[in-house]
């Protein structure tokens, strides 16, 4: 399956959104989400192990820029003509940049 890739508007970094399968990229999807979700909010108990993102349906995902994972997001289905993104989080030093 080829992955999207998505430019910026320069167009000269690679952006490419990735489905988590990987250990590396598992490790990093958690990191982004404890160190964004909860570490900055001030929030403990953050799990890694939690049921719904390995839930059929639902889509863990990674965005990478320039092979450097900067964000987490998960996709879940919800029914045949609904899904919701959840879990959404970009490293803080790439925030507000569009």
């Amino acid at each position: 399956m080829n992955e999207p890739r998505f430019p910026n508007d320069e167009g000269e970094d690679a952006w490419i959104v990735v489905q988590v399968s990987a250990d590396e990229h598992w490790n990093a999807y958690h990191d982004i989400r404890r160190a964004v979700l909860f570490e900055a909010r001030g929030l403990i108990g953050y799990d890694a192990s939690h049921p719904d993102d390995r839930r059929d349906g639902y889509f863990p995902l990674l965005l990478l820029l320039e092979n450097t994972p900067v964000g987490a997001a998960r996709l879940d289905l919800m029914d045949d003509a609904a899904a919701c993104v959840r879990t959404v989080a970009i490293r803080t030093e790439c925030q507000g940049k569009g």
